[in-house]
């Protein structure tokens, strides 16, 4: 079995994405690994990420990537702004062929954090705002939200990303920061990883 290599996650706006990929790269420099965190802004980007993402493993033995987002909302986004079927696979085809080369040629695990509902990432950003002081940005459109979360509870059927894999984590509105992070390591210990114990 191919050893995991590449770790995604993806979610809604104020789920908490970026503090569990601070997380993950502190718990994985605990295994040993050398971390590289690439954050998704756009697919063009993206594609020049992927190349940089296959020199590094190429070159290194125990390193992990991690990756703060993905291309998944990308096509959320896309598919609510109204693109065709045609229009998305002509978008994305580069993409995803990449990243199917990156898990055949290593393992890939997808994750995307799926709130119940998207006022949690509301509330996530109101409280993050009220311990750090600092502003935050309002999520303007929570029924596009929620339309979004439904895109992406689907991808995994959906006929553009049909050869990609999908993890769904459900998160509750209990849930905390290290909640989240116990459920993401229940899929890494899938893939032999064992969570750091000190």
């Amino acid at each position: 079995m191919k050893e995991l290599k590449i770790i995604t996650l993806e979610s809604i706006d104020g789920v908490g994405i970026s503090t569990q990929v601070r997380l993950l790269s502190q718990q994985f420099i605990q295994l040993g690994y050398k971390i590289e965190i690439f954050k998704f802004s756009d697919v063009q980007k993206a594609s020049e990420q992927t190349h940089k993402i296959q020199d590094l493993l190429g070159n290194n033995d125990k390193i992990m990537i991690i990756n703060d987002g993905s291309f998944a909302k990308s096509i959320a986004n896309d598919m609510l702004n109204g693109y065709s079927r045609n229009r998305l696979e002509e978008k994305y085809k580069d993409i995803l062929h990449q990243y199917e080369c990156l898990n055949h040629e290593y393992r890939l695990l997808n994750i995307i954090l799926l709130p119940v509902d998207a006022k949690i990432g509301q509330k996530r950003l109101v409280k993050y705002a009220e311990v750090s002081g600092k502003k935050y940005k309002m999520v303007k459109d929570l029924n596009r939200q929620r339309d979004m979360l439904n895109i992406l509870s689907e991808l995994n059927n959906h006929v553009i990303s049909r050869s990609i894999e999908f993890e769904i984590v459900d998160i509750d509105e209990d849930d905390k920061i290290l909640d989240i992070n116990d459920m993401i390591w229940e899929l890494l210990e899938k893939f032999d990883v064992k969570k750091p114990s000190f």
